[in-house]
């Protein structure tokens, strides 16, 4: 018999439209980066527009694209090719389970995340990580980002991103969390969630035919 863990995730904005097989992907891949998996849905949520989806285009005209809106070059390094626009093609292609283990997992792999801040920082501005709240990024960053700035400053500081994706993960506490079932030895195989049970089954089939 099959051992089944529950866990949970919050209900950020969209994440119902994800399917059981997807939950548990994503659950694997914000365990393999090494963080709660709230975390990876809040930026994902945000980043994708509440859609969730790996094609998803950036509606500034950046031309970033997929969960966490890589841009064509950064896209370009993940996949270790050298077209900026094939790279983001190739991602925009990829199934949501694809996109997380290929690119999403691979991009945040290795770093230390000791918040939310610290996660979607990794993805919007890297160089703010480790900067005080009242750090202004960069004027070239603002055009396409004056969003953030809710007071109309002229700027965007550190704090007005963090402010922005901390009131997404606090809006869902409102709601029930979402459970997960995962497969208590749940792998991610050739871009499938596969529990337990489905390579246990494959054992045995191999067993006989030996």
């Amino acid at each position: 018999m099959t051992e089944y863990k529950a866990n949970t995730v919050a209900k950020v904005p969209g994440i119902e439209k994800l399917s059981k097989a997807q939950l548990s992907s994503l659950y694997a891949a914000a365990k393999a980066i090494g963080i709660p998996v709230d975390w990876l849905a809040t930026v994902i949520s945000f980043e994708t527009g509440g859609t969730f989806s790996p094609s998803v285009l950036n509606k500034a005209g950046s031309g970033a694209v997929g969960l966490i809106q890589f841009m064509p070059a950064t896209a370009a390094a993940i996949l270790k090719v050298s077209d900026k626009k094939l790279a983001a093609l190739m991602a925009s292609k990829m199934s949501f389970t694809e996109q997380l283990k290929k690119m999403v997992i691979p991009y945040f792999k290795g770093g230390t995340y000791k918040s939310l801040n610290d996660v979607y920082l990794k993805v919007f501005y890297p160089a703010a990580m480790n900067k005080a709240d009242d750090y202004v990024l960069p004027a070239v960053v603002y055009p396409q980002n004056k969003g953030f700035d809710k007071e109309g400053k002229g700027y965007i500081t550190r704090k007005d991103i963090t402010r922005t994706i901390n009131s997404i993960w606090n809006g869902a506490q409102a709601y029930p969390r979402i459970t997960i079932i995962v497969g208590f030895w749940t792998q991610v195989f050739a871009g499938v969630v596969v529990s337990a049970a489905a390579l246990y089954a494959v054992k045995v089939a191999k067993d006989k035919r030996a």
